[in-house]
């Protein structure tokens, strides 16, 4: 958000160079195209207690408000 209250989009990510994030995409459009699928942002959970623990410790009202229901478990790539 700009001073005079206007949005500019910044495709690219803030931070640069390898030290940022290696030679991962982490712009907005490269973020929604790695974990917009349900399917992608399970396949990084390799045992259903990394999914308890996110389900009994993030904030569920967070959890609404940013669009995302409570994990499940059983989704956990094994």
């Amino acid at each position: 958000m700009r001073d005079d209250g206007i949005f500019v989009y910044i495709l690219n990510s803030a931070k640069k160079g390898e030290a940022a994030h290696g030679k991962e995409r982490t712009g907005f459009v490269d973020a929604m195209i790695k974990y917009g699928r349900e399917a992608k942002r399970y396949a990084t959970f390799k045992t259903p207690y990394d999914l308890e623990y996110v389900r009994d410790n993030v904030d569920p009202q967070l959890m609404s408000v940013m669009g995302y229901q409570a994990p499940d478990p059983a989704r956990a790539v094994a």
